[in-house]
């Protein structure tokens, strides 16, 4: 409705959606709900564990980054 309402000046909101991390097999950051019938359905997404667990990667990614760097710069050097 916002965007039918604002049309291109509608905010854009981003995320993840539930069903995909579930099949991705990232359990941890989804919120389930038990439906009438007993099945369990991906409901929701837990989106600060996301942005945890990806804090933490991007530190690894950036050391990483500076040790190759560093091995680069020794290699030229030579």
């Amino acid at each position: 409705s916002e965007v039918e309402r604002d049309g291109d000046d509608a905010p854009k909101l981003y995320g993840y959606i539930a069903e995909e991390l579930h099949d991705l097999g990232l359990t941890d950051f989804v919120t389930y709900e038990e439906q009438e019938d007993g099945t369990v359905l991906p409901n929701g997404v837990r989106q600060i564990s996301i942005l945890t667990a990806l804090h933490r990667i991007v530190q690894e990614q950036d050391k990483t980054i500076k040790d190759l760097n560093t091995r680069i710069e020794a290699l030229e050097a030579k």
